[in-house]
């Protein structure tokens, strides 16, 4: 049954709810209660809080449990759901067709006709430009969200940390099958903690944080010459231009699955395709961020480049000689850039060159350890798990 907005409707102000957060908030008009937003009734013309970003191509499989799960959301606020399909040519668009017009005040669908992907165009950027929302969160067409207050929880805690302008979770990982599959991001290190605080230049540094349990408070970030269409790693870029603005609060819960298969343009991707654009997306932020904060970008290509030395340079000698090494360098010269803030990041500058610097050493005695953990005890050196945490589109 739909509850309508004008009964139901309330005014919580900041100071009703006891968190401390800016005006907007107070501003908000919110529900008495979370309620699922398939179930609300709000005026034409209201302005969503959150904006639910969704791009997919060639997910008929997936698309329904993905959208399900953004109809399951119970909110106190407005949702819009954005869906972006990309040309798919196996039913997908006719899916998302059918949703729309189930739910034509809540989903918003773009169906191209021709794959912009192909042409140079990142769907992602176009989506996020239609964007309404106070808040905007990420979920691609073949993953999907286990949690009905995910949204609820996050813009919460954004509410109560106005020093964070990104909040994200731990999410599990399943194959087609549906086996739970081992991913970066099933355990996003918050020390125990049921939340945790980092700030914007660990985000910058390389802080894992899983696209599909992304929520952000929307910002006109500043993209440079490189920008989004010169990556393949977009969400990578973006959190790391967020980050310039605001750290990032981190939940323990398991709140989203990440599916693992052959299809997808990440997870699907070889190895040297891979390790490539996480380099080029790295440069890029290297290049283009501001430089008071670029030292942190620099440091985190160094150890980006060197991880792909090491991990691939018995097969793949001439790709880690001629395109990885060269990056190495880069990285040192890319610190220069910090001058520009001013002449007090000198030291900064030095101390992290120095530490770009030891970085082969430390991988080489890494492995030295790993070595002699293997003959002391063949079941103590931990494998590496999958990196399948960035945007597949």
């Amino acid at each position: 049954m739909s509850i309508n907005h004008d009964c139901a409707l309330g005014r919580l102000t900041a100071h009703a709810r006891g968190i401390v957060s800016a005006d907007l908030i107070a501003d908000r008009e919110l529900l008495p209660h979370p309620i699922r937003i398939a179930d609300q009734v709000w005026p034409d013309g209201t302005i969503p809080t959150v904006s639910i970003c969704c791009i997919t191509y060639n997910h008929v499989s997936f698309i329904r449990e993905a959208i399900e799960g953004f109809l399951a959301q119970e909110t106190t606020f407005p949702v819009e759901i954005l869906v972006h399909d990309d040309a798919s040519s196996d039913g997908t668009a006719e899916i998302v067709r059918d949703y729309q017009a189930k739910f034509p005040r809540l989903i918003k669908a773009v169906l191209q006709t021709v794959n912009q992907y192909s042409q140079g165009v990142k769907p992602g950027v176009q989506t996020r430009s239609r964007a309404k929302g106070e808040f905007i969160a990420y979920c691609e067409g073949d993953d999907f969200w286990t949690d009905p207050r995910k949204l609820q929880k996050q813009v919460q805690l954004l509410d109560e940390h106005p020093n964070a302008i990104i909040a994200a979770h731990n999410v599990d990982g399943v194959d087609t099958a549906g086996n739970s599959v081992a991913i970066k991001g099933n355990d996003l290190g918050v020390n125990g903690k049921q939340v945790e605080f980092v700030t914007g230049d660990e985000v910058i540094s390389g802080r894992h944080l899983p696209t599909l349990s992304i929520l952000y408070r929307k910002r006109d970030i500043y993209v440079g010459k490189k920008g989004f269409r010169q990556v393949t790693n977009g969400d990578r870029y973006l959190f790391s231009m967020l980050a310039v603005h605001g750290g990032a609060i981190i939940s323990s819960e398991r709140m989203a699955v990440y599916r693992v298969h052959e299809c997808g343009v990440w997870s699907g991707a070889d190895w040297i395709s891979q390790r490539r654009n996480k380099i080029h997306a790295r440069i890029a932020i290297c290049l283009d961020i501001e430089p008071s904060h670029c030292l942190p970008a620099c440091r985190h290509l160094a150890e980006v480049v060197w991880s792909s030395i090491h991990m691939g340079y018995r097969e793949h000698r001439m790709v880690c000689c001629r395109e990885f090494a060269p990056a190495f360098v880069f990285s040192l010269l890319f610190c220069f850039r910090s001058i520009q803030a001013g002449v007090g990041f000198v030291p900064r500058l030095i101390a992290t060159q120095l530490r770009i610097a030891f970085i082969p050493v430390q991988f080489t005695a890494k492995v030295a350890i790993n070595k002699l953990k293997q003959r002391l005890s063949p079941g103590l050196a931990g494998g590496e798990s999958s990196d399948c945490g960035s945007t597949r589109r």
